[in-house]
């Protein structure tokens, strides 16, 4: 059995950094981290496409092109 940790983001890329890290070393029932982009710029884009590819944590990614809130 997983827990889903939900986390819309919408650019600030510091902060969703500090977050995910903080999830990654203070959690330690299994997780499955579901990544909501509210259209955020192509920094974000990129970092939230990379920590998918290159994680060992189980990730969802929903990229919308738009804030939806």
């Amino acid at each position: 059995m997983k827990c889903d940790i939900i986390i819309p983001i919408w650019n600030q890329l510091e902060l969703t950094t500090k977050c995910i890290e903080s999830i990654k070393r203070n959690t330690n029932y299994p997780y499955r981290l579901v990544l909501i982009d509210n259209g955020s710029g192509k920094e974000i884009k990129s970092y939230l496409k990379n920590l998918k590819t290159n994680s060992d944590i189980d990730i969802t990614l929903i990229s919308n092109t738009e804030n939806l809130g």
